[in-house]
């Protein structure tokens, strides 16, 4: 119930339409009174006229008036009953597409360190579950489950006017039914659980499978991937089994529910037979029986769904309650025009609390200064550029940019002042021209055309037949790794960050293709702070300054020829780098 309240807070924008929706379910309630009513009267009539206490003419005069009502309250019911439907199933595609934004929305505000822990394909997975199931069963409830539950509560005060043993006897029957229902749900619960995991923890792995394609076929690993999903397959069938002998043992109460109906309907018609109650009143109390009985096993079916639905829902209930670790102070200041200068003070970090990848981290990077790490794996370089995005937050220490803590400041405002080009490049399944949207979204053709020539992109761009509207396929597929790395430098030239970042933006290239993207990089950090981090040591040695790191501390920077004079590690690097015996030294410090 909690999961169901949570969600249905987000139904809020929705309740006009909710509340037009319950106006045609009293209508539809108050209609499947009306024929019972109208059957015991008609039958009534007819007894009295075979009996003789009225003429056929006085019978049929109080008969044809009913049958009257019951045509105009027939248009009302089918009316009331589609506006119903319509009104519902618009409100789930509404609530569908709301709740999708909102969970969406949630997502894209939580911390890096969140999808750290989560995989892609699970995430959507409990996303796509419990705003289905939740959407579904408003739907269901407003169209079926509420309207018989309201019509059975109105037979029930209706009845208890007419003989009230018989609404006695059809609300003790309910008892049974809902008590087996509880203790079968009670054992369905664990079970369902399961099932969602097991799916969830599946569907990550079967969405990576076919994001990684290329891999699974290179490694022939296809038939292995089916035997996966054929255990997979086996699992939730089993599971499926489980859960459907519980509820084989719970269909008892169905069994229990007819024999007493059947029992009611043998007492009505004995007090028929000795005249405590007219036919009409007979036919009216076995019309309701059958009202009631439905919403009975609505009851049981919806009661179910619920459950299962707020089972479902979980997933997406954390997802909705997940609040960011970092987020903007009340008081945080916007950056505007950004010079670039990045203080790191007395810095310590690290993904785990007793494992510090930065240990008391000092540096300053002035305006327009390019700065290359080097370092071996582990050593805090990736750390470093993700510290500056605030990606994280430092364990220890401050980080500045143009003297303000970045933990003052708004989080987009800094990091709209940043750019990155990756080594893996992160294009969309689109035009071309979308994707450079992405830096600009109000940028024209013309800058889009600008940013590619000075990327070295537009030589490629402009043979395609379709230019900038070209489709270049999921992750860029359709375009080579030079091509795709050029396309990301332009995205990057036309969000014209005051800072850029570089992530071994070359180390996959071979050497045409690097050599075209070196010349991109250099006309990208003119009049930029970079940070550089490169496998090719001819690229780190035209940066300002070079830091070398180890042990989570800058244990040597300064300019190429400066590191070169104090004869240390890298002097070490650059002197072996085209010995074979140097190998060994810088695969450790991941240089080519």
């Amino acid at each position: 119930m909690k999961n169901l309240l949570t969600v249905l807070k987000y139904a809020k924008p929705f309740k006009k339409t909710l509340a037009l929706i319950a106006v045609f379910i009293v209508i539809v309630a108050v209609n499947k009174q009306v024929n019972p009513w109208v059957s015991k009267f008609a039958v009534d009539h007819v007894q009295k006229a075979v009996e003789g206490e009225i003429t056929t003419d006085e019978a049929i005069d109080k008969v044809i008036p009913l049958f009257i009502v019951v045509l105009i309250f027939s248009w009302l019911n089918w009316f009331a009953s589609r506006a119903s439907w319509r009104f519902s199933q618009i409100l789930s595609e509404k609530l569908r597409g709301h709740l999708r934004s909102v969970a969406l929305e949630h997502l894209l505000i939580q911390d890096v360190a969140y999808f750290d822990k989560q995989t892609s394909g699970s995430v959507m997975s409990k996303m796509d579950r419990g705003i289905n199931r939740f959407v579904d069963q408003i739907s269901e409830a407003t169209t079926f489950f509420i309207p018989n539950i309201l019509a059975a509560i109105l037979a029930i005060i209706l009845i208890l006017q007419v003989k009230w043993e018989f609404a006695a006897l059809m609300v003790v029957a309910f008892i049974p039914f809902i008590v087996i229902n509880m203790l079968a749900i009670k054992r369905h619960e664990p079970l369902q659980k399961r099932f969602n995991k097991l799916y969830d923890h599946e569907f990550g792995h079967f969405w990576e499978v076919i994001s990684s394609i290329r891999l699974v076929k290179s490694f022939n690993k296809a038939g292995y991937e089916l035997k996966k999903l054929a255990r997979f397959n086996r699992k939730i069938i089993r599971l499926n089994l489980r859960i459907e002998r519980v509820w084989d043992l719970a269909s008892v109460k169905d069994f229990f529910l007819t024999t007493w109906v059947w029992g009611i309907n043998l007492y009505l018609v004995i007090s028929a037979i000795q005249g405590d109650i007219t036919i009409g009143t007979y036919f009216l109390l076995t019309a309701y029986s059958h009202t009631l009985r439905e919403p009975l096993w609505n009851l049981t079916w919806m009661y179910f769904e619920f459950k299962k639905m707020s089972i479902g829902a979980r997933g997406l209930v954390r997802i909705l309650n997940k609040r960011p670790k970092i987020v903007d102070k009340p008081n945080a200041v916007t950056l505007w025009k950004v010079e670039g200068e990045i203080e790191f003070k007395d810095v310590a970090f690290g993904y785990k609390e007793k494992e510090k990848v930065l240990k008391d981290m000092d540096f300053v990077i002035k305006p327009g200064e390019t700065v290359a790490l080097v370092g071996k794996s582990g050593s805090g370089k990736t750390t470093i550029i993700n510290l500056i995005n605030r990606f994280y937050d430092v364990s220890a220490g401050s980080i500045k940019v143009d003297g303000h803590d970045i933990k003052d400041v708004k989080l987009n405002s800094l990091q709209q002042n940043i750019g990155m080009v990756l080594q893996d490049a992160y294009l969309y399944d689109d035009t071309i021209f979308e994707n450079l949207r992405y830096g600009k979204l109000d940028a024209t053709e013309k800058e889009m055309i600008e940013a590619c020539k000075l990327a070295n992109s537009w030589e490629f761009i402009e043979k395609l037949p379709r230019k900038l509207n070209t489709k270049i396929g999921e992750r860029g597929i359709k375009l080579s790794g030079g091509q795709k790395q050029r396309l990301s430098i332009a995205r990057t030239i036309l969000k014209n960050p005051s800072i850029l970042i570089l992530d071994e933006a070359t180390s996959s290239l071979d050497s045409e293709s690097e050599a075209k993207v070196q010349r991109a990089i250099w006309n990208l950090i003119q009049n930029r702070t970079t940070i550089i981090i490169a496998h090719r040591l001819s690229t780190i040695q035209r940066a300002d300054r070079i830091f070398v790191l180890g042990n989570g501390r800058i244990k040597e920077q300064g300019t190429h020829e400066e590191l070169l004079k104090i004869g240390g590690i890298y002097a070490r690097l650059h002197k072996f780098q085209i010995s074979r015996e140097a190998d060994e030294l810088l695969d450790e410090y991941e240089l080519d």
